[in-house]
């Protein structure tokens, strides 16, 4: 694979499932990306689609582009498979059916280069799938004032209470451009929903600097039946699970950290107790959890100035009971 000698290879890891409809779409949005130097490693993870099919017809056209088909393992699997065969200095993460703005990759990797940052972070603009990603670049062009191109560095300090705040920057393992010796002893957990959230707080812990760059280069595809959209489910009690998990490293190394963690684990608490079903008897060992995570919570978010809005607002209506919040929720939606 051939490279230029001024910039450095940069991997990118698609992990590619069952998703034949937008797949391509992908995949055009990295091989046309204005930052060439790439290595784009597409990991097929069992799909019972074309998809693997679709990734095979691309990797013939580009050399650039490397398909590994493996037994499904799930999406953290499939990231870590991608961690470990990269040879890139840099690596970034590509969900299958998100989109990625031309400039994507040059942008990050100037902002590297500018600030000599370990991380740099771009914006995310979420589109639904029904409008399809032309209605992103539309907001894109009118949103001058979250695609400015200014940098806001971090340290890790400072970052981690951003993104636990949710304020610049998200948790999510896209959007962002990783030195790829930071993955030296991490990875992303198997067999667990909302898995980037611990790996973020771990990655930007080993970090010294975080560069985030306002331009909203990462479209974020919503489609209906995703984790987001759908119901409760048990198994969606991995987001509280993962946030709990990283307690200790704030509580140890960031103590002023912690109203942050909590403005982000009552809010994970609020949304996936918005999701379950009022009476349903199967659902109520882990309604009562979540209820529980609220209460213990609320008084220190309501207090919390910077707290999002919304937190503190459903905390404070969260005093009035179950029914109320439930009846204010379906009110502001």
């Amino acid at each position: 694979m051939s490279h230029s000698i001024e910039k450095p290879l940069i991997t990118v890891v698609v992990p590619i499932y069952n998703v034949e409809r937008v797949i391509s779409e992908s995949i055009d949005s990295l091989v046309r990306q204005s930052y060439a130097d790439l290595e784009i490693i597409l990991v097929d993870d069992g799909s019972t689609d074309s998809s693997g099919d679709i990734a095979d017809d691309y990797a013939d056209k580009d050399s650039r582009i490397i398909v590994i088909h493996q037994a499904n393992a799930g999406l953290s699997e499939a990231r870590n498979r991608g961690i470990q065969e990269s040879s890139g200095r840099f690596i970034a993460f590509l969900d299958s059916d998100d989109v990625l703005a031309p400039e994507y990759i040059e942008h990050l990797y100037n902002t590297l280069d500018k600030t000599h940052a370990d991380i740099a972070v771009s914006g995310i603009l979420p589109f639904d799938d029904d409008k399809g990603v032309a209605s992103a670049y539309e907001e894109k062009q009118h949103d001058t004032n979250r695609n400015s191109g200014k940098i806001i560095t971090f340290d890790s300090r400072s970052a981690l209470i951003d993104i636990l705040y949710m304020n610049h920057m998200a948790v999510a393992a896209f959007g962002k451009l990783y030195r790829i010796d930071l993955f030296e002893g991490i990875r992303y957990p198997a067999g667990k929903l909302y898995e980037d959230i611990g790996t973020t707080v771990r990655l930007f812990d080993k970090s010294q600097c975080i560069a985030f760059v306002e331009y909203q280069d990462c479209f974020y595809r919503i489609r209906k039946g995703s984790i987001q959209q759908s119901g409760f489910a048990p198994n969606q009690m991995d987001l509280i699970d993962n946030i709990e998990d990283f307690y200790p490293l704030i509580e140890e190394k960031y103590p002023e950290a912690i109203p942050a963690y909590k403005s982000k684990l009552i809010s994970a608490a609020f949304n996936l107790y918005m999701k379950t079903e009022e009476g349903n008897i199967r659902q109520e060992m882990y309604r009562q959890c979540l209820w529980d995570t609220i209460k213990k919570y609320r008084f220190s978010v309501i207090r919390d100035p910077r707290a999002r809005t919304a937190a503190r607002f459903a905390s404070i209506i969260s005093y009035f009971g179950p029914r109320i919040l439930r009846a204010m929720y379906r009110i502001t939606r």
